[in-house]
């Protein structure tokens, strides 16, 4: 296992992702908008984002957070891995 997932995992053990995943599900769910966590591309290259629904503007997908790694293409294994395993974490959708 590569010291990025062993991160990730010592701060699951901390109660981070548990505390925060705890905090989604608190809040009021949209059946028909479900949040999830892509793969996009930003000026620091390819990396995860958890994206939720907002109602304002009409309605839009907006970031809530974004991942550790940053990636040069966006098939990266280790990308993949990271996104795969945070919306299982956040119990989401993992959408490619």
């Amino acid at each position: 296992m590569n010291a990025h997932l062993e991160e990730a995992e010592r701060a699951a053990e901390d109660g981070g992702p548990r505390a925060y995943r705890e905090e989604l599900q608190q809040r009021p769910v949209k059946a028909e908008k479900p949040d999830y966590v892509t793969v996009t591309h930003g000026m620091r290259g390819y990396f995860a984002v958890h994206l939720t629904w907002s109602d304002e503007l009409g309605g839009f997908y907006e970031p809530e957070q974004t991942g550790m790694g940053s990636y040069r293409r966006p098939d990266h294994p280790v990308l993949l891995t990271e996104a795969q395993q945070w919306a299982n974490v956040l119990g989401v959708e993992f959408r490619r």
